[in-house]
C-alpha cells in the first residue's frame, strides 16, 4: 500500500550552516550564477549528507 504525505506550503525547516560552509557555497553559487534558493537547498543537502556519513 502506498501512502502520500502532503507537507503544507507554510512549513519551514531551519538548519544553521557553519559560516565557512556558507561562504564556500556562496562562492560556488556566484561562480555558477545559481539562484539563492537553489544554493540554500544544495548547501543544506550536502551538509546533512556529510554529517550523516560521518556518523
Amino acid at each position: 500500500m502506498n501512502t502520500t504525505t502532503k507537507i503544507p506550503a507554510t512549513t519551514t525547516t531551519s538548519v544553521r550552516l557553519p559560516e565557512k560552509e556558507l561562504e564556500k557555497w556562496t562562492r560556488a553559487a556566484n561562480a555558477l550564477n545559481m539562484s539563492r534558493n537553489r544554493l540554500i537547498l544544495d548547501a543544506v543537502s550536502a551538509y546533512l549528507e556529510q554529517t550523516y556519513h560521518a556518523l
